[in-house]
């Protein structure tokens, strides 16, 4: 498939704060054809100087440095303007992309023969972690229906400038501008196709233009009145839907949400009999031990000095491993023995099913033994909240 550059404008204003994980976000695209297009609008912050630090690497990022304020709608029409790649699209500066959402939008323009897309997204925190599941979109909508409940995130809309004039994309200077140039669009017989890929994570914070919801409903009616110059009885209609419509799209599922990560993992060894670090070294190479782990040794005549190894001459299993559980502050705990052998993808197997079953608070892992002619045994499956079983073979 033919690589052709793809334009993201991103209007900034005092977002130094955010802005360098928006760059790092772009860089980290599987789809490496791109210029990003940084339009400042006269931050009084460090955000420029940030911009700049990136730049120095990547002369894929540009920047624009307006002369006086204008808002968030001319900035984006100046970088508009200045796009020279087939393909437009939009990142505000305090948002991040999904890794492939580049490649997943040119793709699938290109193979469906469409002209606009969108797709779905999730909410972040200030901090960037995820506080919502994905917000699904329509398959299609035209522009009847984006009068009536326009689900459309700007940051993941994607355009085809070969067959949508650039000038249709410009947007009016009003509060919902993007909105309003989705209509523009829509209006002229094109219609927006939905990807239901999370495409991009959208930073919810009490300072969002989106957080007033009664200025964010007043400047929508004046949009269907003023804009559309629709009837006050069609305007009652369409707002009313663009109501409940607001209501289902935040009818998702608000809560913490944590990605665990390699190292949230810790194992807990129990061992005996350690006494120089060499033994530490080769027990560790024989479990082919490849994450974090504190291992307690039960020896009278220990001279091992490691940050991870604790040494006691109390007896007991469960002695050993209580000490473990005593000392560890990592999210996930797994128990072992020091003569298993994990398999090498255990860390990402492991990591993959506390993610997936966040609701358990105990996960079971089968093993396999190195006898094959002996029946590796398998617990039942639990369904309830506390226990899960046999997800993964890591031994």
């Amino acid at each position: 498939m033919e690589e052709e550059l793809i334009s993201i404008i991103v209007p900034v204003h005092n977002s130094a704060n955010y802005i360098g994980e928006t760059i790092e976000s772009i860089e980290k695209q599987t789809y490496q054809k791109y210029e990003a297009i940084f339009v400042d609008d006269c931050s009084t912050d460090k955000s420029v100087e940030v911009i700049q630090s990136y730049q120095k690497n990547n002369n894929r990022l540009k920047i624009i440095k307006l002369k006086r304020h204008r808002g968030v709608a001319i900035a984006r029409n100046i970088g508009i303007k200045k796009a020279n790649g087939r393909y437009l699209t939009f990142l505000d500066s305090d948002d991040l992309l999904v890794e492939k959402k580049l490649e997943l939008q040119r793709d699938f323009l290109q193979k469906n023969n469409y002209e606009f897309v969108y797709g779905s997204f999730r909410y972040i925190n200030d901090i960037g972690n995820k506080i919502s599941s994905p917000v699904k979109v329509r398959s299609k909508v035209d522009y009847r229906q984006s009068l009536l409940n326009m689900r459309l995130l700007t940051i993941t809309v994607m355009l085809d400038l070969k067959k949508i004039p650039k000038r249709y994309c410009y947007m009016p200077n009003v509060m919902n501008e993007d909105i309003a140039t989705w209509w523009k669009i829509l209006k002229r017989g094109y219609i927006a196709y939905g990807q239901d890929d999370v495409l991009a994570y959208y930073r919810k914070t009490k300072k969002s233009r989106s957080s007033d919801k009664g200025k964010t409903a007043l400047a929508r009616w004046r949009l269907y009145r003023n804009l559309e110059n629709l009837s006050k009885l069609k305007s009652m209609y369409c707002f009313c839907n663009y109501v409940i419509g607001a209501i289902q799209k935040r009818m998702v599922r608000w809560e913490p949400y944590y990605e665990y990560v390699a190292n949230d993992l810790q194992v807990l060894v129990a061992t005996q009999n350690l006494k120089r670090d060499k033994q530490v070294e080769e027990l560790l190479q024989n479990m082919n031990m490849k994450s974090n782990y504190l291992l307690v040794n039960q020896s009278t005549e220990s001279q091992i000095d490691h940050p991870f190894v604790i040494t006691k001459n109390e007896k007991g299993l469960s002695k050993s491993r209580n000490l473990a559980i005593q000392h560890s502050n990592a999210e996930i705990l797994l128990l072992a023995d020091d003569d298993l052998v994990y398999q090498s993808d255990y860390v990402e197997t492991i990591v993959k099913y506390h993610n997936k079953y966040k609701e358990a608070d105990i996960l079971c892992f089968y093993v396999e033994s190195k006898n094959k002619n002996r029946k590796t045994k398998r617990l039942p499956t639990r369904k309830n909240w506390f226990f899960k079983g046999n997800e993964s073979c890591i031994f």
